[in-house]
């Protein structure tokens, strides 16, 4: 099965972006036409990914464009950045894809609701 959704002209941030099922996603909105804010912890591993979503652009009718935006997502103040250094690249943030996180050393999978923000930290 297919699924075909028009996202032309919209401005999406992938966190987590850089491998995975992140790279994916950001690589299947730029797909859809979006334009793409690729983030990840590690910026070698975004700048791939958008070298990646910008040479099929080039080739693809349609295909949207990417930009890194590296930041540790555990770190509130970087996140705030994140987000303007994304509006200010893109010219606006349409959807958001929240996908960056792991369970940490030792813990055990635990209903989102029982989550702390400070467990993300760690």
């Amino acid at each position: 099965m297919t699924i075909t959704i028009d996202h032309g002209g919209r401005r999406a941030l992938v966190t987590g972006a850089g491998a995975g099922i992140g790279r994916e996603i950001a690589r299947w909105l730029a797909r859809a036409g979006a334009d793409v804010a690729v983030n990840d912890l590690v910026p070698e591993r975004a700048k791939a990914v958008v070298a990646e979503i910008n040479t099929e652009a080039e080739t693809s009718d349609g295909s949207g464009r990417a930009v890194a935006v590296p930041a540790d997502c555990r770190d509130d103040a970087a996140v705030d950045s994140l987000v303007t250094t994304t509006v200010d690249h893109l010219g606006g943030l349409d959807l958001a894809v929240n996908n960056v996180g792991m369970l940490p050393p030792g813990r055990r999978p635990q209903p989102f609701v029982a989550n702390r923000a400070d467990d993300w930290r760690d």
